[in-house]
């Protein structure tokens, strides 16, 4: 599983090639573009600076229910179970009754992140806490929260945060049968007062508010069920229409700030919103917009919903800006050079590649091969390129190291193949053609990866 993250730059995800996109929400999401003072500042100060990281592989791999005697110390291992994602162990000290654990957070368990990710099962976090409660533990210590002592004591934290996750899930449920789409269960799905007053739900993190929306895409999938929004218009031709019907610009705009005088601060972005999705370089519409999402930052809870609040603020302010996706580092790429070719297929461009039936085989100094077959709109990937029922049209051989700089664009076929790093068995000016056909990362707008932003995930 690490390998895998890492090969999607450290970003769990459903479709790994989408990694680089994830990690540049990601860094949003951990305050990479937000000052550490003022007004504008991150509430949780994770620090996203680069610095220095490693990992140490597990020497001693653990089975669910296995028990060990260490340094003296008889301890139960625990894997079954998973809270914001699949892998994780609990430890049990039976004779200590001390359990280690990461299903207690000092807020409400995150069934979504703002960055995305992997689906959440509510499930899942439900069956570790009811697992973990019933362990009946006189001292609980959590990676994400402060350690509960008392075995009375224990029992209630954990009970009181059990009702608060399977609240969230059964009420997005209940809101499904009874015909609501996801929007709609933002707001049908709210603590009531004593949850809200438990210490361990306090919304610091996330808001639940982000949470419903992801249950019912997992239970029911994008359509809300009414037919009116199964064929939609593209969204920069919604806002062309409506503006004019809302009386244009002026009006929306005028209608905007007073919706912000108003205190209605999701309103007031909305209207914002239709104009800046017309032209994004609006100076008005950019600093309605921003104006709004600030406002939305002061009053949010959550340090995640206020840090893209206020990142996405700062950008239209033009005071930061936002990678829309982040590289993965080159030592990642060289590898796993296959993988990376696997992912590369994805950047095919349709209209470059029409008219080309093409087998591109790939050939690294480590010994991999593998291949991408382009047929006209699709890039297939060929993983044992001598089994596939097709002999090369090119051979590019090369370095992991090499494959880094053309995968992330920092030197192009033409200028590889020209200086030696690339060796083509075949046409060179094709070779460096069908390389071509692959949209580029612009370097230009990358980013380094801040290595700590990674530990908090």
């Amino acid at each position: 599983m690490v390998a895998e993250n890492a090969a999607a730059s450290g970003i769990p995800a459903y479709y790994p090639e989408v990694g680089p996109y994830l990690l540049g929400r990601a860094i949003t999401q951990f305050n990479g573009y937000m000052p550490k003072e003022g007004p504008d500042a991150w509430v949780v100060p994770i620090n996203v600076s680069p610095s220095a990281s490693a990992f140490i592989p597990v020497n001693t791999p653990v089975q669910d229910g296995e028990e060990r005697t260490i340094l003296g110390v008889k301890m139960q291992f625990f894997t079954r179970y998973g809270s914001d994602d699949k892998f994780h162990t609990t430890v049990w000290l039976p004779d200590r009754k001390i359990v280690f654990s990461t299903m207690l957070w000092s807020s409400p368990p995150q069934l979504y992140s703002l960055r995305g990710d992997v689906f959440r099962d509510p499930r899942e976090w439900i069956a570790g806490l009811k697992f973990t409660r019933d362990l009946n533990a006189e001292v609980l210590v959590s990676a994400s929260s402060r350690p509960v002592v008392g075995k009375e004591n224990v029992r209630k934290t954990l009970e009181d945060y059990l009702d608060g996750v399977s609240f969230v899930l059964d009420q997005s449920l209940r809101g499904i049968l009874g015909g609501l789409g996801p929007d709609d269960l933002r707001q049908f799905v709210s603590f009531p007062k004593y949850m809200d007053e438990t210490p361990f739900n306090l919304q610091s993190y996330g808001e639940i508010s982000s949470y419903t929306p992801a249950i019912f895409y997992q239970a029911i999938g994008w359509y809300d069920n009414d037919a009116a929004n199964m064929k939609r218009i593209a969204p920069i031709e919604e806002v062309r229409r409506l503006v004019p019907l809302m009386g244009g610009r002026e009006k929306v705009l005028a209608a905007a700030r007073a919706a912000l005088d108003r205190k209605e601060f999701a309103w007031a972005g909305k209207l914002a919103n239709q104009l800046y999705l017309i032209d994004n370089q609006d100076p008005a519409a950019r600093q309605l917009k921003a104006d709004a999402l600030r406002q939305m930052a002061y009053v949010s809870t959550g340090s995640s919903d206020r840090a893209h609040l206020m990142s996405q603020a700062l950008a239209l302010e033009g005071k930061v800006n936002i990678a829309r996706a982040v590289p993965p580092p080159s030592a990642v790429i060289s590898a796993f050079p296959a993988t990376f070719v696997d992912y590369f297929r994805v950047r095919i461009d349709p209209q470059k590649s029409d008219t080309t039936n093409s087998f591109i085989q790939f050939a690294f100094s480590d010994g991999t091969k593998a291949g991408l077959h382009v047929r006209r709109a699709v890039a297939e990937f060929v993983a044992v390129p001598e089994k596939y029922q097709r002999k090369p049209d090119v051979v590019l051989a090369m370095s992991g190291e090499t494959w880094a700089k053309l995968y992330v664009n920092q030197a192009t076929p033409e200028e590889l193949i020209k200086n030696g790093e690339i060796k083509v068995i075949g046409d060179a000016d094709e070779a460096a053609r069908l390389i071509n056909l692959f949209d580029r990362y612009s370097p230009a707008k990358a980013v380094a990866i801040p290595p700590a932003a990674l530990d908090h995930m």
